[in-house]
């Protein structure tokens, strides 16, 4: 039980100031995490004023494909032996 505590008193504290730090990291460098999002995921840019159907489409494209990432990542932990 102590062990417990002690763990909890120290890893939670630590865990908490490491998310602030990646946020604090990301806030303050928007535009070149924007520009390797770019560069690892690249999406094509259109203009919203003429065309908003895409948009929407493309949204639902990117939401598909990664609801069927998060099944087919359940699918695997579910391996019977």
């Amino acid at each position: 039980l102590l062990i417990n505590t002690i763990i909890n008193q120290v890893f939670i504290p630590l865990l908490i100031m490491l998310i602030s730090v990646i946020t604090n990291l990301i806030c303050n460098n928007i535009t070149h995490f924007k520009d390797l999002y770019k560069n690892l995921f690249p999406y094509p840019e259109y203009n919203t004023n003429i065309n908003d159907n895409i948009g929407s489409f493309i949204g639902i494209i990117w939401l598909i494909l990664l609801l069927f990432s998060y099944l087919l990542s359940y699918e695997i932990k579910d391996i019977k032996y």
